[in-house]
């Protein structure tokens, strides 16, 4: 059965004391990774972090990322104001001891900042980044000719707005200055975790905090 061929049952199958497996940073989450680490001690092998997609290095005509424009989700289907959604958010850290989330899947962005966009076919999202402190603006990070100037003027009243491949340099700017950071361990690419022990020790791992609440009808 597929179901049962998963990435750990391979390793299990054929790892040998002595070997070195590259691991995808960005294609692996830290939860799957620490899943194949449990593995590899076990036959005294190791996981080598790729710093580069090796499939990237020879798709020399790989298409862009996709920017499609950004829209104003309207209140009336939102059900709920973006700034009272963050305020919700922000109460969540206050409880979990968290100075920020962050947050990596589309979904809860677009649902966070009540957007949407045509990114991904068939589905209204955008693809973007975001970083919500305990206090103050969220840092979304976005593809900026996404963003019309009514939408830049709607968010940039409860976000500033980076580029979009911004975000792991900010994330480890975030940590070195001491900082905690809330992480879903299963939807955060390896990519955002610190090579300092010290560093890995300020992330706090807790379920995405916009899964329930986006779940709600109005």
């Amino acid at each position: 059965k597929l179901a049962d061929f998963t990435p750990k049952s391979w390793l299990e199958a054929h790892l040998e004391a002595g070997d070195r497996k590259g691991l995808d940073i960005w294609t692996s989450t830290l939860k799957q990774a620490e899943t194949y680490r449990k593995v590899t001690d076990q036959t005294e092998s190791a996981l080598v972090p790729l710093q580069e997609n090796l499939i990237d290095s020879v798709w020399t005509d790989q298409p862009e990322l996709p920017a499609t424009p950004v829209s104003i989700h309207d209140i009336a289907y939102a059900g709920k104001r973006a700034s009272e959604k963050i305020d919700d958010v922000q109460n969540t850290l206050s409880q979990k001891a968290a100075s920020a989330v962050l947050l990596t899947d589309p979904t809860s962005i677009c649902w966070l900042m009540n957007i949407r966009g045509d990114d991904i076919p068939k589905t209204p999202l955008t693809l973007a980044w975001a970083i919500v402190p305990a206090q103050g603006k969220v840092q979304l990070f976005i593809t900026r000719s996404k963003l019309n100037i009514e939408v830049q003027a709607y968010l940039t009243q409860m976000a500033d707005i980076h580029p979009y491949r911004e975000v792991v340099h900010v994330v480890q700017s975030h940590l070195s200055a001491g900082n905690t950071l809330m992480v879903d361990a299963g939807k955060t690419a390896l990519a955002f975790a610190p090579e300092n022990e010290d560093h890995k020790a300020l992330l706090v791992e807790a379920d995405d905090p916009i899964v329930l609440p986006r779940a709600l009808k109005n």
